[in-house]
C-alpha cells in the first residue's frame, strides 16, 4: 500500500480543462471517494491515477515514486471499471487470476489469494463459470475479485455500483465496505452517488466544475459544508436555503414573516454581514424537530403555527413541507409527530444547526 499524491492536477482537452490544478493527498490506507455531479472531472482524475489519461500539467505520485510518465502496468495500481471488463470467453477463475499469470508468481501462490478472494467475495461455486451465465451483481464481484487478488499498492474504484438496482447497490456497499476493513488498502473510489460517498469514505472530496469544493469526513461535509454546493449536493433531500436579509440596526435576520436574533448564532460574526446583505439561512431537514416531542433546547429557534402543506410517510418518519415566505422547506419528522396537509404545529431548531451562506457568491459566513 502507499499514499497518492496530486499536486496542481490539470487535464485539457483541446480547450477545455476539465481538472484544474486540483491538489490532493490520500493517506496510505485510506479508502477516499471522490463524488460530483456527471462533467465535475472525478473519472477524468482517476484515469490520470491510473494512467490511462495523459496529464497535461502537475503531478500524480504513489508513495515515493512521481509516475507521470509510467505507464499502467508499471504504477501497481489495480482498477474496478464501471462496466465490469470482464474477458467473455474465459471462466469466473480465468477473469480472476488474468493479471497474476503475467507477473512472476507461483502457481501455488495464485492459488492461495484465488481461495482466499473467491471466499471472500463469495464466488467458490461460480469459479468454472463465464460471464454469460452470471448476474449483475456476480459479474460485478469478479470484477472486483480481479482487482483484489493482485497485491496493488492502490485500488481504483471507477463507479462500479452504477449498473446494479437499488437492492444490489445496497448489499455491495456492504461487501466493499467489509473487505476494506479486511484489507486496510489504499483505495479512491469514484461515483455520482452522495448514499456510496457518504457511507463508503473515509474521508469524501466533493468536486465541481473541474475543482475540489470540499475535503472531509463525511459528518465534516454533512455538517459543515463550506458552500452552497456542498451543502445542497451532499445530503437528501437537500438543506433548505431561506432567503433573508440581515438587519444591523436590530442585530437580526428576517426571513419573510420571521425573525432569527443574531444572538442565537454566537459562532457567527455578525461584523462579517453589510446591513441589508441578502443572505441563505442554511437548515437540514433532519435538524426541525416537533416542540411536542423535542428535547427542550435552550434558547432554541422557534417556528409557531407552521401550516404544514405536504406530508410524505416514509417508514420510520416523515418529510413533511411548509412555507417560509414564497420558500417551500422540508422537515423530517419522526412517527410520533402524527400531522396532516393543514395541520398547524410549532417547530424548533438547535441554533448550532443553523448555516449562513452569502447568497451573492454562495460561500459560507462564519
Amino acid at each position: 500500500m502507499a499514499q497518492v499524491t496530486l499536486k496542481n492536477l490539470v487535464k485539457k482537452y483541446d480547450e477545455d480543462i476539465i481538472v484544474k490544478g486540483i491538489n490532493l493527498e490520500v493517506r496510505d490506507g485510506e479508502f477516499i471517494v471522490l463524488v460530483g455531479p456527471s462533467g465535475c472531472g472525478k473519472s477524468t482524475t482517476l484515469r490520470m491515477i491510473a494512467g490511462l489519461e495523459d496529464i497535461n500539467e502537475g503531478s500524480v505520485s504513489i508513495g515515493e515514486r512521481q509516475v507521470n510518465d509510467l505507464q499502467p502496468h508499471l504504477r501497481n495500481i489495480a482498477m474496478v471499471f464501471q462496466n465490469y471488463a470482464l474477458y467473455p470467453h474465459k471462466t469466473v477463475r480465468e477473469n480472476i487470476i488474468f493479471g497474476l499469470k503475467k507477473t512472476r508468481v507461483s502457481k501455488e501462490l495464485i492459488q492461495e489469494r484465488l481461495s482466499t478472494i473467491a471466499t471472500m467475495l463469495q464466488l467458490e461455486e461460480l469459479l468454472d463459470r463465464k460471464p454469460a451465465d452470471l448476474s449483475g451483481g456476480q459479474r460485478q464481484r469478479v470484477a472486483m475479485g480481479r482487482a483484489l487478488v493482485r497485491d496493488a499498492d492502490v485500488y481504483l474504484f471507477d463507479e462500479p455500483l452504477s449498473n446494479l438496482d437499488a437492492k444490489l447497490r445496497h448489499h455491495m456497499r456492504t461487501e466493499i465496505a467489509k473487505i476494506h476493513q479486511t484489507m486496510k488498502t489504499t483505495s479512491i473510489y469514484v461515483t455520482h452517488d452522495q448514499v456510496e460517498a457518504m457511507t463508503l469514505g473515509d474521508r469524501v472530496v466533493v468536486m465541481q466544475n473541474g475543482l475540489i469544493e470540499q475535503v472531509g469526513t463525511p459528518m465534516e461535509i454533512y455538517l459543515d459544508p463550506v458552500n452552497v454546493f456542498v451543502a445542497t449536493f451532499i445530503g437528501s433531500p437537500s438543506m433548505n436555503l431561506i432567503p433573508a436579509t440581515y438587519n444591523k440596526a436590530e442585530d437580526k435576520i428576517n426571513l419573510a414573516e420571521l425573525s432569527l436574533p443574531m444572538s442565537m448564532l454566537p459562532d457567527i460574526g455578525a461584523e462579517r454581514l453589510a446591513d441589508g446583505q441578502s443572505i441563505l439561512v442554511g437548515i437540514r431537514p433532519d435538524f426541525f424537530e416537533d416542540k411536542r416531542f423535542a428535547n427542550s433546547i435552550e434558547n432554541s429557534w422557534m417556528l409557531s403555527e407552521q401550516e404544514i402543506q405536504l406530508v410524505e410517510p416514509l417508514g420510520f418518519d416523515k418529510e413533511v413541507s411548509f412555507m417560509i415566505g414564497e420558500q417551500t422547506i422540508k422537515a423530517r419528522l419522526d412517527l410520533r409527530s402524527e400531522v396532516n396537509i393543514g395541520d398547524k404545529i410549532t417547530l424548533e431548531v438547535d441554533p448550532s444547526r443553523i448555516l449562513l451562506f452569502d447568497a451573492e457568491h454562495g460561500r459560507r459566513v462564519s
